[in-house]
């Protein structure tokens, strides 16, 4: 990969080699320090590194330039950090063009997720809450599939082993799913996979294949020792194979995948729904009664579950949380989302769901269709109903990042006496949605460059003031028009000032 150093050693381009030791402790490093001698290492060395780094510049950046822009091409971020240790033990950064997929390292940890209570308690727990699969083999059967692999004697018919060898890389590959050309390739040319949820579970097709040589293993040494030995032995791989593989007690838990609202749902028109609470990041998984509830109904689903989220999906589904809010039905308008089904019980704040959604009657863009027990279902116009939501509507919804808060790089460092708040920011805009303004209200913003914008009220769409907000290194105090139930600030980047 290419690597762009950016550390504390101005100018010093040091390879990093694949099979490199590295020395882990700084003060082994500090003790091979080579240090320069003479006029050449001390002064001339230096000045020729500089000037050799200065004439490539004109042929490197442009290759960099042009690698960069077809990773963001492909799926964004083309740049990612590493921190690396320098010279005399210290740390530094180097900024490199990513290599790798997005995620792939993600899917790649499944094949050390472990479920079993000896490997999840011992170390796979971390592992097994961020990969999206569980495809740890077992030691005991990478040992057995090792054997055969190292082994020179013919224990299967010639090219077994090779065979499966190919067998376990090709379901590696393909539990990769669209983080490879492999998969996309196949997927359109072999039409049975497009209907595969979730395509990490081809590591099911490498696992028999480990299993296979282990399998094979276990053969080679039952040959290899006397009769007596050959049946304890047996008996005690498999014995380890077993313990090392438990994983109990299973609990169950009871699923309520059918409330009535579902048939009220099912009554109503066509088109896509979204199920609230949605969940996104790590949590993502618990829309999994969603998509069994689906079939009760049979509508395209915004929130499902499956191994592989789209692109954009945590962003969208942040903004889509904060329903009821303007932002929010605007969204779920340019999704073309219809319908909205409410479970107010499984918010962490049932009461406060349920007086937001009160309201919600003046609302032309939504209209209350049933409501049953602590679940309601809303139907959404397919058209903008408010002069606000049609100046949201026109928004870069993909190129936007959501913030609610001081995380690294937010513009939206602090929020006061306002209720709901929350940001979109890209580049060169920023918007930020507030509810329940006062006269004490306030927003604290940093922004990287100048912007200027205005206050509008965010269902009657009507001007609220007009403002300017200058780049500074601490967080900016931005007064807020009082006495409005929700209001949005919107500012784009001033090349004027």
């Amino acid at each position: 990969s290419m690597e762009v150093i950016a550390g504390p050693v101005l100018g010093r381009a040091q390879p990093v080699m694949a099979g490199t030791a590295v020395l882990p402790a700084p003060r082994a490093l500090a003790a091979l320090r080579l240090r320069p001698t003479g006029l050449y290492g001390r002064y001339a060395k230096p000045l020729l590194d500089r000037l050799l780094i200065l004439a490539s510049l004109p042929i490197a950046l442009p290759i960099i330039a042009l690698c960069a822009l077809a990773l963001w091409i492909e799926s964004g971020q083309p740049f990612y950090t590493q921190k690396r240790l320098g010279r005399g033990g210290k740390g530094f950064s180097i900024l490199k063009l990513r290599t790798m997929v997005r995620d792939a390292d993600a899917v790649l940890e499944s094949y050390l997720s472990s479920a079993t209570n000896l490997h999840y308690n011992a170390w796979s727990q971390p592992i097994f809450d961020r990969a999206p699969g569980i495809l740890f083999p077992g030691v005991v059967a990478l040992a057995l599939a090792s054997v055969v692999l190292v082994s020179r004697r013919r224990i299967a018919p010639v090219g077994t082993r090779r065979m499966l060898v190919c067998i376990a890389g090709v379901g590696v590959i393909l539990s990769l799913g669209p983080l490879t050309p492999v998969y996309v390739w196949a997927y359109h040319v072999v039409p049975p996979l497009q209907g595969l949820r979730a395509p990490h579970r081809f590591g099911i097709v490498a696992l028999f294949a480990v299993a296979a040589l282990a399998g094979l293993g276990l053969s080679l040494l039952r040959q290899r020792g006397s009769r007596p030995w050959r049946t304890v032995g047996s008996i005690g791989l498999l014995t380890l194979a077993t313990v090392e593989g438990l994983h109990v007690p299973i609990p169950y838990d009871p699923v309520e995948w059918n409330p009535p609202i579902y048939q009220a749902l099912g009554a109503a028109g066509p088109g896509a729904v979204v199920e609230l609470p949605i969940y996104s990041g790590s949590a993502a998984h618990l829309n999994a009664p969603y998509l069994l509830a689906s079939t009760a109904h049979w509508r395209p689903l915004v929130n499902g579950y499956g191994g592989f989220r789209p692109l954009h999906y945590d962003e969208m589904a942040q903004v889509i949380a904060t329903f009821p809010s303007v932002p929010a039905i605007v969204r779920l308008q340019a999704l073309g989302v219809r319908h909205v089904v409410v479970h107010t019980a499984s918010y962490e704040e049932p009461e406060a769901i349920r007086q937001a959604l009160t309201r919600l009657e003046s609302r032309p863009d939504l209209v209350l269709l049933a409501q049953e027990g602590m679940d309601r279902l809303y139907g959404v116009s397919d058209v903008i109903q408010t002069r606000g939501g049609a100046l949201l509507l026109t928004l870069p919804w993909s190129d936007l990042t959501f913030v609610d808060g001081p995380s690294p790089g937010s513009y939206l460092r602090q929020s006061l006496e306002l209720g709901l708040t929350f940001g979109l920011q890209g580049p060169d805009q920023f918007l930020a949605y507030l509810e329940d303004t006062a006269t004490t209200s306030r927003l604290m913003l940093q922004l990287p460059i100048p912007m200027t914008g205005r206050f509008f009220d965010a269902v009657t769409g009507v001007g609220l003031g007009e403002l300017t907000v200058l780049a500074t290194e601490q967080p900016t105090p931005v007064a807020v028009p009082a006495g409005y139930r929700s209001v949005i600030l919107q500012l784009r980047a001033n090349d004027d000032i």
